[in-house]
């Protein structure tokens, strides 16, 4: 995957199974919402971070830290890192999509489960099980994968952390999603917050 990203098996971060006992947990979470917009549809779950992790998601605990050294890393030196929300998608099938989109904050996302296309900035990047990309306000989607065959695309999970930095929550309002001036807050699950 050519864009920035690791694989956090291969990169030795995670093992394989752990990978395996994540997703397995996350595919029979009960707090999976359906949410739809004009084109699309996926299930998704959330945890705003300024609030406790809920009992639901402790499970997730190892990740989470995982998730929160890999964006430190990425940052410039002596900036902290402040997170601000995990957003899970569970694309049950190719059908299931994600539109094209952007965040005016730094985001983590790692893909468990089946492989999908991610499109970056107009261009794919096929996600495999364990690849964490970063993503810095760049426009991104998960478009559908429908297949002539029988053989549909499997379940697939999405691990969205999006955080900021210490310098850039002092300075202004921080959301997850940037969003046109004709869209409505409502259209999203995604929070907004000052930080």
């Amino acid at each position: 995957m050519p864009h920035s990203s690791v694989n956090l098996v291969q990169s030795g971060y995670m093992s394989s199974s752990e990978l395996d006992h994540l997703f397995a947990k996350l595919l029979v979470n009960p707090s999976w919402r359906v949410y739809k917009t004009k084109n699309s549809v996926r299930k998704v779950d959330a945890w705003v971070m300024k609030d406790e992790m809920p009992a639901r998601l402790r499970f997730m605990v190892r990740i989470m830290k995982l998730l929160c050294d890999l964006g430190q890393s990425k940052l410039p030196f002596g900036e902290t890192l402040v997170p601000i929300q995990l957003f899970m998608c569970l694309y049950e099938d190719g059908n299931d999509s994600c539109p094209l989109h952007r965040h005016d904050c730094h985001q983590v996302t790692v893909s468990l489960g089946s492989p999908r296309m991610m499109v970056i900035s107009g261009r794919p990047y096929l996600q495999e099980h364990g690849d964490a990309v970063f993503i810095d306000k760049e426009t991104h989607s998960i478009p559908k994968e429908r297949r002539s065959d029988t053989d549909s695309r499997a379940p697939r999970v999405s691990l969205n952390f999006f955080y900021t930095t210490s310098t850039q929550a002092g300075s202004a309002s921080v959301t997850t999603r940037k969003r046109s001036s004709s869209s409505s807050a409502q259209d999203s699950p995604m929070k907004r917050r000052r930080i």
